[in-house]
């Protein structure tokens, strides 16, 4: 068989090839039951029904909705496949006849020419460019394969209500805007620190002395509040249901509850420690949208109304305690750190959702340990950063990007306490290795260059420290209250509380506060010695951290939340 004859049949078997293929793919999306008509969906005229039974239930019509945005995407994700789908198959049948025709042509020669002998060299240069074409042509079938089965065509046309309004953007809030509110865990920045300064220093919830308003939370959760001019946010969760609560900050009043609402299988449920429960991370809002995360690895946006914008789903997460840790936001972006598992599997990232849909912006492998801290975003001269530490290494990454700025190998041991940024230097801490002083202005591996000092030992293993400018104050579980120089790493004093603690101390205007377990706060003013102001008990138990807004303090207890100061 001569060479461009074998060079035809070869395409023509690959091309018939592919068209099989194509063939079998588009079948198997025929039988798919998701993506036929919407409304003739078997979950969706249940869910119809059960709103007939219930007009007007908000709960039920929120699902309704949801689902229905899902099954219309799966609809229009069908017949798009199926429309690129039939054009693939019908390039691939056209080829394949064309190689077949092309392989059957003969060329006569003329009468009483003799047979001219092929030279070796061009024999070779035949051949050559045989394979070429094979291959080509492979590679051109193959990629379309691949892009019919696991892509979706660029055309997709998505239902309208899934898109931003026509002719708009989305602007995030300024960084002076986030300032002003407390929109996310410790703040805009994570620092624990008020951003009005001044807040009330004595109350008593037991008797209502000096408390505005308590309002029960319906789940357990020990994600602390969060803040947006008169609406405060958290979220409950237990190992059925995971909801969001929105409560007017001046009256308290539940301005509306949320369930997620999950369409098809839920996944393997997770088994928290009662320390960490399903809904330990802290939400966090850009004004627009509030952003929530649960120990499932479930994660959504709400808008200001309670309406379930998207769902994205990273569980089950691979974490002994369960997932803490918070969100943080920087632009458009919503950051989530998943480090989970171990080193030798590693499976840890973190990834950028955009805020407006909740698609992966980007992500960046991080080869960690399991970690309960969360990322923090600081801004320093040398540039916006996100940080994270979880063993072994403390890190900053670029926010816009997710390439890694720079790393200290400092860490080792389960790390829970979040970094906090002040003046160009990252505080961070863990009990086995005490408290680190990293200059924000290296690159690449700054753990021989950029580490200003280190306080070895007596570092706390849960809550995060806060810094005054002037000193560092730090808070063990175990109620040892150490306030260290921040320029020198010097230790100023220390001084025994006598109590449990989780939430992490917070600073308003001169006043430092120290939330206990069993609910009572320790004043204390800041300075280079120890001097308390006052106690003042809750009457729950807390776990969760302060927020500050309106004058006042939010504080959340095991069953309500808290508005302490201002009139009832």
């Amino acid at each position: 068989m001569n060479t461009p004859r074998r060079t035809w049949l070869t395409i023509a078997a690959t091309a018939a090839t592919f068209a099989f293929i194509v063939l079998v793919v588009m079948l198997a999306i025929h039988a798919a039951p998701r993506g036929e008509n919407p409304f003739d969906a078997e979950e969706w005229r249940a869910l119809k029904a059960e709103l007939a039974a219930k007009p007007g239930d908000p709960e039920a019509t929120e699902q309704l909705r949801v689902l229905d945005l899902e099954l219309r995407r799966a609809f229009f994700e069908r017949r798009n496949r199926i429309r690129v789908g039939s054009t693939l198959l019908l390039i691939g049948l056209v080829l394949a006849l064309v190689a077949v025709k092309s392989a059957n042509r003969r060329t006569l020669p003329e009468p009483d020419e003799p047979a001219t002998p092929i030279p070796e060299a061009e024999r070779d240069r035949h051949a050559a460019r045989a394979r070429v074409a094979v291959g080509v042509t492979g590679l051109l079938l193959g990629a379309g394969a691949i892009y019919l089965c696991l892509a979706l065509p660029a055309g997709l046309a998505l239902p309208a209500d899934d898109l931003e309004p026509a002719g708009t953007e989305r602007t995030p809030p300024t960084i002076e805007e986030r300032a002003r509110q407390w929109p996310s865990f410790r703040g805009h920045d994570g620092s624990g620190i008020a951003p009005m300064g001044d807040a009330p220093r004595s109350w008593d919830g037991a008797s209502g002395e000096n408390v505005a308003w308590k309002t029960p939370i319906p789940l357990p959760g020990h994600n602390s509040p969060i803040l947006w001019d008169d609406r405060v946010f958290l979220t409950g969760a237990d190992a059925e249901r995971e909801e969001v609560y929105c409560i007017d900050a001046h009256t308290g009043a539940m301005l509306w509850k949320k369930a997620l609402v999950v369409v098809g299988r839920r996944g393997e449920p997770v088994e928290p420690m009662d320390d960490t429960g399903h809904a330990a991370p802290t939400a966090a809002t850009d004004g627009r949208y509030v952003f929530v995360m649960f120990a499932s690895g479930r994660a959504a946006a709400f808008d200001m109304d309670g309406v379930q914008v998207w769902l994205r789903s990273f569980g089950p997460l691979d974490n002994t305690y369960g997932h803490s840790s918070s969100l943080s936001l920087f632009g458009n972006h919503v950051l989530v750190q998943l480090d989970q598992g171990l080193r030798d599997n590693p499976v840890a990232r973190l990834v950028a959702l955009d805020a407006a849909t909740g698609k992966t912006v980007w992500k960046t492998p991080r080869l960690v340990d399991s970690s309960w801290a969360s990322p923090i975003v600081c801004t320093p001269p040398s540039g916006p950063q996100v940080v994270l530490s979880a063993t072994p290494i403390a890190a900053a990454y670029d926010p816009t990007s997710g390439a890694e700025i720079w790393r200290a190998d400092i860490l080792h041991g389960e790390v829970a306490p979040t970094p906090i940024h002040r003046d160009g230097v990252i505080y961070l801490l863990h009990e086995d290795v005490g408290l680190f002083a990293i200059r924000t202005d290296g690159r690449g591996d700054v753990t021989k260059t950029h580490v200003s000092w280190n306080v070895p030992g007596g570092a706390p293993d849960v809550a995060s420290p806060v810094c005054d400018g002037e000193r560092v104050y730090m808070l063990t579980s175990s109620g040892t209250l150490t306030c260290i120089r921040a320029k020198s790493g010097e230790m100023l004093w220390e001084h025994e509380l006598e109590a449990d603690y989780y939430s992490s101390p917070s600073l308003a205007g001169q006043v430092l506060y120290v939330t206990s377990m069993t609910g009572v706060t320790t004043t204390v003013e800041i300075g280079s010695t120890f001097k308390a102001l006052g106690t003042n008990p809750l009457g729950e138990e807390v776990f969760a951290s302060m927020a500050f807004g309106h004058g006042r303090i939010y504080l959340r207890g095991k069953k309500h939340l808290f508005a302490i100061g201002g009139p009832k």
